[in-house]
C-alpha cells in the first residue's frame, strides 16, 4: 500500500508536469513527420503497461481526408534503445481506434510530411500494438458512396528515420466469420511496398458496397495474394476463390449462384 500511495502522490504528479512540458513537442514532430496535425488526450496516470493517454486523434492532412482517433494510448519509452538509437523509442499500445482512410484525387490514402531541403526525418521508432480489434473504414472507393468496413487488430513498426514501416494484421469483417492474415512492409523512400494476404473462408458481403448495382452478396472467398509496388511498378500474383457465392439483385427472387475463382494474376 505504501509503494503505490507513493507513486501516486511522488511520481505520479511528475509524470503529469513532464507530459504536459513535452506534450506540444511530440504533437509537433510525430504529426509533422505524418503529414497530419496530431492531437494528444490528456494524462491519466501509469500502469504496467506505461503512460495512460486518453483520446488522441491524427486530424486531416493538407494533401488527403484521412483520419485516425483511438480512445486510450499506452505509452512505454525504451530507455535503452532510445540511447542506442540517439532517437526516441516508444511501445505503444493503441486501445479502441477508428481508422478512416479518404483517397485523394491522386488515389493516395495517407500523404507523409514533405521534409524540407535536405532535411531528414526525426529518429523516431514506434513500436505499435493494437490487441483488440479496431475499425478500418476505406471511403471513395466505391460506386455508391459507402465505406468498406472491417475489424483489425495487429501490431506495426514505424521507423520514421529509416522511412520504414512492417505491419501484421488480422483483418474480419463486422458480424461475420472468417479472418484475413496481412503481412508487409515498405519504405517511401525507395517506393517499395509489399504485402501478402491469406484468406480462409473469409466472408464475401463486406464487400458488396463494389458492386455497380444493389444486391445481396454471400460467400467466402480463400486463397493467397501478393502484392508489390516497385518504383511506381505494381504486380500481383496469386488467386483468392469464392466458395458458395451467391449474389441476389433487388429485382430477382432466387440469388444467382457459382464458385470460381477470381483474381488469379501476374502483372
Amino acid at each position: 500500500m505504501g509503494g503505490v500511495l507513493a507513486l501516486r502522490y511522488g511520481l505520479d504528479p511528475l509524470l503529469r508536469r513532464t507530459y504536459q512540458h513535452w506534450r506540444p513537442r511530440v504533437e509537433q514532430l510525430v504529426g509533422r513527420a505524418m503529414g497530419h496535425p496530431l492531437q494528444l488526450g490528456e494524462y491519466r496516470g501509469i500502469g504496467l503497461q506505461g503512460l495512460k493517454i486518453g483520446p488522441s486523434r491524427f486530424q486531416a492532412g493538407p494533401e488527403d481526408r484521412s483520419t485516425l482517433s483511438a480512445r486510450e494510448l499506452l505509452v512505454r519509452p525504451d530507455p535503452l534503445a532510445s540511447w542506442r538509437l540517439r532517437g526516441l523509442v516508444l511501445d505503444l499500445v493503441v486501445r479502441d481506434p477508428v481508422v478512416d482512410l479518404r483517397r485523394n484525387a491522386r488515389g493516395r490514402l495517407w500523404v507523409l510530411g514533405r521534409l524540407k531541403p535536405g532535411g531528414e526525418p526525426p529518429r523516431l521508432d514506434l513500436r505499435i500494438r493494437v490487441p483488440d480489434p479496431g475499425q478500418l473504414r476505406l471511403w471513395n472507393v466505391t460506386p455508391q458512396g459507402t465505406p468498406l468496413a472491417f475489424l483489425v487488430k495487429g501490431e506495426a513498426r514505424l521507423r520514421l528515420h529509416e522511412r520504414s514501416l512492417r505491419f501484421r494484421a488480422g483483418v474480419s469483417a463486422p458480424a461475420q466469420v472468417g479472418e484475413a492474415l496481412l503481412v508487409g512492409e515498405g519504405n517511401w523512400q525507395r517506393n517499395h511496398w509489399r504485402a501478402d494476404l491469406a484468406t480462409r473462408r473469409f466472408a464475401a458481403a463486406p464487400f458488396e458496397p463494389l458492386l455497380p448495382v444493389k444486391g445481396s452478396l454471400r460467400g467466402q472467398a480463400e486463397g493467397q495474394v501478393s502484392l508489390r509496388l516497385d518504383r511506381g511498378r505494381p504486380s500481383c500474383e496469386g488467386a483468392l476463390t469464392v466458395r458458395q457465392a451467391s449474389w441476389r439483385p433487388p429485382a430477382l427472387e432466387r440469388p444467382l449462384t457459382s464458385e470460381h475463382q477470381i483474381g488469379r494474376a501476374h502483372v
